[in-house]
């Protein structure tokens, strides 16, 4: 969840991974402008999310826009801590036992560390909602409270009440018991492989931070995922037990026993291409025995972590602009990125298409984009997620002629060897093993003429 990852980020600077481990060369004054402007941003996401339960940008690129702020300020301003971050509309009712967050190691050998020498795990999806702490009193549902910033959120109590999948009434152990755990979108076979995200946390949000849910029949959209009983009993399975006879569903059958990471990596490959009832980000990995809910504070989940799935898109900043014109005379733009990692590829580059769409785009040197794979695994640019405060927008070169560039001069040189390339086509010369490197090379040893 996004508080999570603000949260891990303010208790723990080096959490946040993604962003180059190269500094920008940037004066004083200017690293001051542009960590102020992403800053800046960055509060515009949060109150959007956190006020108006609209999500402007998906988790995956928060959170790595996120860890490049934290970057920068490392390179700038080293040592100093960042300073206590309050999160728009976190509210101010106290949490009876904080929400730790959860550490997201970003590998499978980072997760084979992490398991190394714990015993006693479990593993649960990581269902993507909105986490909420349900208190109950002598039985009865006194309270529900919104993450917020951990420590303190709002009082969600009345339009929880009128969700069928929170009992309000309790017994046994739970009679007085804290609570913590995920409000999600129903859904019906959903497969995180095929289906993403469809906004569900967002949806969520939405409803829950209406002033009044609307009355008539109890809301059945919405279910509840219990990942954590502080104080709770100290085995897992008389924990789920007594979960499933209150009535929270799903926790039971979507807690499994792990014990090393080849379980781990095949359960999260299974419920990746399996059919669920909630929308999943990634896999939590947990150890039975927990610390008592006093001890609990944001950042200090060291007993649970996080595997997510890699994201379909990736942030990255853009280095240089090029052109490159075709055999007709046709230019193109491109985009010199810093090398970002989508599933096994490694894109440094991308096509933007005409100059007319890099104006569209509206993209320079220094900006923060999003990329993703399109079909058979080609870069694509989605977005322009933040700009640079100093921009230099690049000039393209002008068309040149179709009947133009017919021999090799410095002005030619793009579109002359675009007609050298077309030449090895199957239908055209059909020159087998001579492709553009080959022609590449060859036009180095040509002289140029001189205009």
């Amino acid at each position: 969840m996004r508080v999570v990852v603000g949260a891990l980020c303010l208790w723990i600077g080096t959490f946040c991974a993604g962003a180059s481990g190269m500094c920008p060369a940037w004066s004083p004054a200017a690293a001051a402008q542009e960590i102020d402007r992403l800053a800046a941003q960055i509060a515009r996401w949060d109150k959007a999310y956190f006020q108006q339960g609209e999500s402007l940008i998906d988790d995956s690129l928060y959170d790595s826009v996120q860890a490049r702020l934290a970057h920068w300020r490392r390179c700038f301003k080293p040592g100093v801590s960042e300073e206590n971050k309050y999160f728009p509309g976190c509210g101010k009712i106290a949490h009876p036992v904080a929400h730790t967050g959860v550490n997201k190691l970003h590998d499978e050998q980072a997760v084979s560390a992490w398991i190394t020498g714990k015993q006693r795990l479990w593993a649960q999806p990581k269902v993507d909602g909105v986490a909420v702490t349900l208190v109950y009193h002598n039985g009865e549902l006194a309270r529900a409270i919104s993450r917020g910033d951990g420590l303190y959120g709002e009082d969600w109590t009345e339009n929880i009440r009128r969700l069928a999948s929170i009992p309000q009434r309790v017994s046994g152990e739970l009679k007085n018991s804290v609570l913590q755990g995920e409000l999600f979108l129903r859904r019906e076979g959903h497969i995180q492989r095929k289906d993403g995200g469809v906004n569900a946390r967002a949806l969520v949000a939405g409803t829950l931070m209406r002033r009044k849910m609307d009355s008539g029949a109890p809301n059945k959209d919405i279910g509840v995922f219990i990942w954590a009983w502080p104080n709770g009993p100290g085995t897992m399975k008389a924990r789920l037990s007594a979960l499933q006879l209150a009535g929270f569903e799903y926790v039971h059958q979507w807690s499994v026993p792990v014990r090393d990471i080849r379980e781990v990596a095949s359960l999260r490959e299974h419920w990746f291409t399996s059919a669920l009832p909630f929308v999943t980000d990634g896999i939590v990995i947990r150890q039975e025995h927990e610390p008592a809910g006093h001890l609990w504070r944001p950042g200090t989940g060291d007993w649970l972590a996080a595997w997510k799935y890699s994201a379909a898109e990736k942030v990255t900043q853009v280095r240089q602009v090029v052109f490159r014109t075709g055999r007709t005379g046709k230019v193109t733009a491109i985009l010199v990125l810093e090398p970002v990692m989508i599933d096994d590829k490694r894109v440094m580059r991308v096509n933007v298409g005409s100059p007319e769409r890099l104006r569209e785009h509206d993209v320079a040197p220094g900006d923060l984009v999003s990329v993703a794979l399109a079909g058979q695994g080609i870069p694509r640019l989605e977005r322009v997620v933040w700009r640079a405060v100093h921009r230099e927008l690049p000039n393209a070169p002008s068309r040149g002629q179709l009947m133009g560039c017919l021999w090799l001069t410095a002005p030619c040189h793009a579109q002359f060897q675009g007609r050298l390339n077309r030449l090895s086509h199957r239908e055209v010369l059909d020159l087998a093993g001579i492709g553009p490197a080959r022609w590449q090379v060859m036009s180095q040893v040509l002289p140029t003429v001189q205009n």
